[in-house]
Parts: C-alpha cells; sequence; structure tokens
C-alpha cells in the first residue's frame, strides 16, 4: 500500500517530468497518441501541416473579428439613433409640458 510520502514523491516526479516532457501528460495526450502512430514520412511532414492549420485558423479568426466588427458598428449606429429619439421625446415631452 503507498504510504503519504510515497504519493508525494510521485506527484513531485510527475512535475519534474512535465518540465522535461510537456507532452506527455493529459491535454496533449491524444495528440501524442496520434503522432505515435504516424509513420515517419507522415512525422516529417507535420511541421508544414501544423503551420497551414495555424494559418488558416488565423485567417478564420480574422474573418470572425472583420464580421463581428461590423455588427458590433451597426449596433452602435442603432444605440445613438435610439438616443437621439429618446432626447427628443424628452424634449417634446418637456415642451408640451410647458404649453400646458
Amino acid at each position: 500500500m503507498p504510504t503519504m510520502e510515497s504519493l508525494e514523491a510521485l506527484a513531485n516526479d510527475e512535475m519534474v517530468m512535465a518540465g522535461f516532457l510537456p507532452l506527455a501528460f493529459s491535454s496533449f495526450q491524444p495528440y501524442v497518441s496520434e503522432l505515435l502512430s504516424l509513420t515517419l514520412d507522415r512525422l516529417r511532414k507535420e511541421p508544414e501541416i501544423l503551420r497551414v492549420d495555424a494559418e488558416r485558423i488565423r485567417r478564420q479568426m480574422q474573418e470572425v473579428a472583420f464580421g463581428n466588427y461590423r455588427a458590433f458598428i451597426v449596433a452602435a449606429d442603432a444605440l445613438l439613433e435610439i438616443r437621439e429619439e429618446e432626447l427628443n421625446i424628452d424634449f417634446n415631452s418637456q415642451l408640451s409640458l410647458k404649453k400646458l
């Protein structure tokens, strides 16, 4: 049965290993498993594939940002129009009250 000291030592060993082998831990495990199943030829292509994927994702993020920017501008314009209408209504209400 493991003791508290042995469990702490194991945890410390895992933290040290994480520094040396960052791809060996849970968040990267599916990718590491995939890499281990690839042929050497396919592994050689991996850096270029990752570069192409990164570029595609960068372009997609720019498209989303641009699309959302337009929506933001339209919403901001609509809010300005609403504010102007509100001020006009307030002014006309005040003017009507003074006439009474």
